[in-house]
């Protein structure tokens, strides 16, 4: 089993890491060496799905989840037996900490078990990519298409 670990300092507050989270960056950049992200769309709770991407060259590799324990600002996902995705076995834990200055901490652990050897030699070299910049424009985006669906609601469909 290949096990592989990073931990992140980002400068913007813990809570608006931890909501963008929400978000898939809406560009993933590569120079070359793989790369890791994931994506939790309805927020991060007991049962949560999550999504995961890697991408390997021009390879997309993507497989999803569920969060299997939840506490405070960490999560873990496990999958077992090939649940849509290229291995074996797989879990992840991800922990996002306020390091008490305005800035946040985000330790991400996996340990993937594949019987593909290139998804495997990709993933022991591969960083997870966070595109916090990416995830703020696209919630954003989305943010923006819900106002201006509210604004073409007709004002005789309104109430009051």
């Amino acid at each position: 089993m290949l096990s592989v670990s990073q931990s992140s300092h980002f400068s913007m507050p813990f809570a608006k890491a931890y909501e963008l989270v929400r978000h898939a960056p809406l560009l993933v950049k590569s120079n070359g060496t793989p790369v890791v992200h994931y994506q939790a769309p309805l927020g991060v709770w007991d049962g949560a799905p999550i999504q995961y991407r890697m991408l390997s060259g021009m390879v997309v590799h993507a497989w999803s989840g569920f969060v299997t324990e939840c506490a405070g600002a960490s999560f873990k996902v496990k999958i077992t037996p090939a649940n849509k995705g290229p291995f074996t076995e797989f879990s992840a834990e991800h922990v996002f900490e306020d390091d008490g200055q305005g800035a946040v901490v985000v330790h991400d652990q996996f340990d993937v078990h594949s019987l593909d050897t290139k998804f495997e030699q990709s993933f022991a070299t591969a960083s997870c990519f966070y595109g916090f910049e990416g995830r703020s424009w696209a919630a954003l985006s989305e943010t923006e298409k819900q106002t201006t669906l509210l604004d073409a609601i007709p004002q005789s469909n309104v109430a009051g």
